[in-house]
């Protein structure tokens, strides 16, 4: 062999490697991306349930939720849906589809995590949104509950109770936390 052909053979080898290393680096970073969105819908799915479970039981805005290795902030918010029944009466009623709410839960990554402190559009997350009606009742713990503070004929008469919001909640009621 001469000194040019083991020359270009390691340059040869040297692109051939650059290639493979760019393309295992890009894997890596999608995994660990993915690995982000999996953790903020876990963490969506938490705050789901908190809320489905106890709505006036929610924790104190500014703490941030850990899962696995990482840290996600969060912020919720339940509010009424309108819809239109041409056959309804003027009438509310506790059955009428008036009671039914949008709860619509948003979960991105912590700065300490490599996030941010608001979400924007570079920052892992997820926004999940869910119909609820506050006078349907998951499991019977739920109504043993209620039951037992009196919440069930105020939730049946008022169509569910108002709305609330919260969640990790920075100063002058911006998304994000402390």
């Amino acid at each position: 062999m001469t000194f040019i052909e083991v020359v270009l053979a390691s340059a040869l080898l040297g692109i051939v490697s650059m290639g493979v290393f760019g393309v295992l680096n890009y894997l890596v970073l999608q995994q660990k991306r993915a690995e982000y969105f999996t953790g903020a819908a876990e963490v969506a799915n938490r705050v789901v349930i908190m809320f489905l479970d106890n709505p006036d039981n929610m924790p104190s805005g500014g703490q941030p939720i850990a899962y696995g290795r990482n840290l996600y902030r969060w912020t919720y918010e339940a509010s009424p849906i309108e819809v239109y029944d041409p056959n309804a009466t003027e009438e509310s009623t506790p059955m009428s589809l008036a009671r039914l709410q949008e709860l619509t839960v948003s979960v991105w990554l912590h700065e300490d995590s490599g996030g941010a402190y608001t979400p924007s559009a570079g920052t892992p997350g997820i926004v999940v949104r869910r119909m609820l009606d506050p006078l349907a009742n998951r499991n019977p713990d739920t109504l043993t509950r209620k039951i037992e503070r009196g919440d069930v004929i105020g939730d049946f008469m008022s169509g569910g109770g108002p709305s609330r919001s919260g969640g990790s909640q920075a100063p002058g009621g911006e998304l994000g936390g402390n």
